[in-house]
């Protein structure tokens, strides 16, 4: 009788490619119905079916009883008519209460850092940077841009090697990635690695020095790149001329730009920043991409392979070296989490590592359910007259809640799995 509920299990089964309808039946008091026809009602007999051994034995005995083999599954509507429905004030581009959609029973979600063309493909790896942290928590503490720079050496020539390994689905997904040979380079664990260095995230220090680790990410892999074109050829949809002549080669270093005009570059784009939410949790939990710490204490909720939630008990892992180091001491206010940063100090850090992202980065803004609709849309305007290419918030509401979730009688933040934010 719950319409509401046909329509989730109509999306659910699109997502495996299986198309139906809802009859919502003209009579008053009429239940709503969910109809599967056709090649759709095989493909559910194959892929779900009914748990109940009566209805197994309907569904068997009416596909048994058509003449011909029902038609392939198809995914084509026609459109009878379009007609303007009004206006209303939106935060975002999202469907209420679904954060994807079904396209021809695909379930799609789109990321934000890699802008793609036709049959592109992403090809992403990220440098922790924590590791490269010099005596933290000291006045000595420093970042080795000279060991972030050979790793990013090693990181383009892997990066490129799988675009060859790769078995795509489609052949124009095959011939896409490898005439183009994209590749996407960033970091992760940098507000970990700022409060290790003892910079505050919302601070021009902390912009600075984050600047300079993704220049030498962004500077080493196109020297790279070019000496994997002098090896192996220059990526096969490459023109020389077009390609000097882009935006972001002629703000590179004129060795960089001399070596593209002598030797081809092996892959058209190298740099992209990812939300790395899993492998930064897999990575001793750091900070993720170039995110700021969303709590350095919370409960995470996890599904297991039997489909049961289990909560873990989280720590951030720039606290856990403060504890290591200095136990009990009060923590500097270096650490600083999300909750607490203006949505211009976001937009600030995702500028200051814009011009060496020749891709897009993937940042989130949080902000505060009661935040106000014009302060909300002046940060759009903000991040399009600062030059991002892209631009992500993420507000807490009745339909999808809050990526972090208070618990008051611990004090702690509960993070659900189905919740995280792109």
């Amino acid at each position: 009788n719950d319409l509401a509920l046909l329509q989730a299990v109509q999306r659910m089964l699109l997502r495996l490619g299986i198309a139906s309808a809802v009859l919502r039946g003209g009579a008053a008091g009429a239940r709503p119905e969910l109809v599967i026809a056709g090649g759709h009602l095989e493909a559910f007999a194959r892929q779900v079916g009914f748990r109940d051994a009566a209805r197994r034995a309907r569904l068997r005995a009416a596909l048994g009883a058509c003449r011909r083999r029902p038609r392939p599954p198809r995914f084509t509507a026609t459109v009878e008519s379009v007609r303007p429905d009004g206006e209303a004030d939106v935060f975002d581009a999202a469907i209420p209460g679904i954060n994807a959609f079904d396209a021809n029973g695909l379930y799609v979600h789109n990321c934000g850092e890699v802008p793609l063309p036709p049959y592109g493909a992403c090809d992403l790896g990220s440098i922790n940077l924590v590791p490269f942290v010099r005596e933290p928590f000291t006045e000595r503490a420093s970042l080795d841009l000279d060991g972030i720079a050979e790793t990013a050496r090693v990181a383009v020539r892997m990066m490129d090697n799988v675009i060859d390994v790769s078995r795509f689905p489609l052949p124009q997904q095959a011939e896409m990635a490898r005439g183009t040979r994209r590749i996407g380079l960033g970091l992760t664990g940098l507000a970990d690695t700022l409060i290790m260095l003892g910079l505050r995230y919302d601070e021009p220090p902390a912009r600075q020095l984050a600047a300079r680790a993704m220049q030498t990410i962004c500077h080493a892999a196109y020297r790279c790149s070019i000496e994997l074109a002098r090896e192996k050829g220059p990526f096969p949809f490459f023109e020389r001329e077009p390609y000097l002549a882009g935006e972001f080669i002629r703000a590179l270093p004129a060795d960089i730009r001399d070596g593209i005009a002598q030797h081809g570059i092996r892959n058209s784009h190298l740099t992209a920043i990812a939300p790395t939410g899993t492998i930064s949790l897999l990575a001793n939990n750091v900070s993720s991409g170039i995110e700021p710490v969303y709590a350095f204490h919370y409960r995470r909720r996890v599904l297991e392979l039997d489909g049961r939630p289990r909560e873990y008990e989280l720590t951030d892992h720039a606290l856990e070296r403060w504890r290591a180091l200095r136990g009990a001491a009060p923590r500097p206010p270096t650490f600083v989490s999300a909750q607490e940063l203006t949505p211009a100090a976001h937009l600030e850090m995702q500028a200051a590592l814009q011009p060496y992202v020749d891709n897009a980065i993937s940042k989130t803004i949080n902000v505060p359910a009661d935040f106000p609709f014009e302060r909300f849309k002046d940060i759009y305007r903000d991040a399009f007259e600062r030059g991002l290419k892209g631009c992500t918030t993420y507000r807490p509401n009745v339909v999808t809640g809050a990526v972090l979730e208070a618990t008051p009688e611990e004090g702690t933040l509960c993070c659900t799995p189905e919740r995280e934010a792109d």
